[in-house]
């Protein structure tokens, strides 16, 4: 009986795990940008409840962006041990990146804090302003039958069509830039 008591606490406090999905531009949650810039989307995990260490079972994310605004550049995924990948397309202008861990081993130790991996897209909108998002993700509890709580941040890309206007007259009067 007390064997049994033991591990309904310990599968309880399993269970009350909670974790951070954050996406990244430049460390920042919002990047002005330009047509034609190269950006790096940036995803990392954090154990939300507790600094210490913990078992990874199973881990996604499906990254959305606009396939009218950005294009991922084909090859630029820079990934932790064990994460893969996938660039779906979906029935709108949209697209997932794809990132899922599964360990075959029974877990696999993960600290608190850890940089899944990145990606880069290139900005090909003209303006406007355009999220990339955090979808279904989640963390799987050990017998996969459910997950961790979590939340996460997206990021929010401002294309900026600003420019600065300057005036050569070649010897003619001076005109302020603009």
């Amino acid at each position: 009986m007390l064997l049994l008591s033991l591990t309904v606490t310990a599968y309880a406090t399993d269970d009350s795990r909670e974790f951070f999905f954050e996406l990244t531009v430049d460390g920042s949650n919002e990047k002005k940008v330009q047509p034609g810039d190269i950006i790096t989307v940036v995803f990392t995990l954090y154990r939300s409840d507790s600094d210490e260490s913990y078992d990874m079972y199973a881990m996604q994310n499906e990254i959305r962006y606009d396939s009218e605004f950005f294009k991922l550049v084909e090859g630029s995924a820079m990934l932790s041990d064990g994460i893969s990948t996938t660039d779906i397309g979906l029935r709108d202008s949209f697209r997932e990146f794809y990132m899922n861990f599964v360990s075959l081993s029974g877990g696999e130790t993960w600290k608190a804090e850890r940089l899944v991996g990145s990606f880069q897209l290139e900005v090909i909108g003209t303006s406007g302003v355009s999220k990339i998002t955090n979808q279904d993700y989640l963390v799987s509890t050990v017998d996969g039958k459910d997950s961790f709580a979590a939340t996460a941040q997206d990021v929010t890309i401002i294309l900026s069509t600003d420019c600065k206007v300057s005036f050569q007259t070649n010897g003619g009067s001076e005109v302020a830039a603009k």
